[in-house]
Formats: C-alpha cells, structure tokens, sequence
C-alpha cells in the first residue's frame, strides 16, 4: 500500500510538473505570439486600406489633390487631402515638417510629382512622401540641423 501510494504521489507530481510546464509556456509564449500576430494582421490590413499612390494635379499650402494610381478602390479617382498640423511630409528619407508647425506642401511638392500618401477618412492627410527626383541632393531634415547638446554643460 505504501509503495502504490508513493509511486501514486510521484506520478501526480511529475504529472502536474510537466502539464504546469507546457501550460506555461502555452500562456506566455505560444498564446502572446500568436495574438500579437492576429493583432499585426489586422492593422496590417487597415493601414494598406489607408495608403495611396499616384500623382499630384494641383497643390497648395495645406492641400493636395492626387490622382490615385494604386490603393483600394479608389484606383482612378481623384482625392483631395487636406494637410492637418501634425501630417509627416517626407522628401527621399528627409523628413521635413514638425509636429504642430506650420506646412507649405507647395514648397516640397510639385504638379506632377508622383506620390504616397497616408490618408484617414480618405480627407485628411496623415503623411506624404515623394522619392528624390534624378539630380535631386538629399536634403538635411530639421532635426539634422539642430545643433547636438553638448555633454557636461
């Protein structure tokens, strides 16, 4: 009777060792990757229903009208976006607006020039990039030409 119990009590243990062991690696690694993944995908999804290609008809300080080339359904529509205070206007890998401070799209973009841009509720325009044209120098962002503070003053 006591060596059935023993055995019995080490079986439970060992038992409940492994199954605590695969549960926990099932609750904090498996089950975390695998929502964070479903989560990825969705946003995925929702920002490619968001982005736009295709080129400039008319520009102003705050507005842009596009022909869409590429995107969701609206492929062949014209759109005009309105530049909000916070929209990332970007030239090559140069970023050239910042946050809050005032835009002039007509100052980095031309007639023609073609584009991406992130909308939101297809009015609003989130972000605009344009690749450098040929012959086109790479431009300093604003954050490059602030001056680095200098350590230990």
């Amino acid at each position: 009777m006591t060596k059935k119990f023993v055995a019995l009590l080490v079986a439970g243990v060992l038992a409940g060792a492994v199954l605590g062991f695969f549960g926990g690696f099932y609750a904090y690694r498996v089950y975390p990757q695998a929502h964070a993944a479903k989560i990825a995908q969705v946003n995925q999804a929702r920002l490619n229903s968001e982005v736009r290609h295709g080129s400039i008809l008319s520009v102003g300080a705050n507005t842009v009208a596009i022909k869409v080339s590429e995107g969701t359904a609206d492929v062949g529509k014209t759109l005009t976006l309105r530049a909000v205070p916070n929209t990332t206007i970007q030239v090559g890998s140069a970023v050239m607006s910042r946050p809050g401070a005032d835009l002039d799209l007509a100052q980095w973009y031309k007639t023609d020039d073609t584009v991406d841009v992130l909308t939101r509720d297809d009015v609003l325009l989130d972000a605009i990039y344009r690749p450098l044209k040929q012959g086109e120098q790479a431009v300093e962002t604003i954050q490059q030409t602030k001056q680095a503070p200098v350590a230990g003053k």
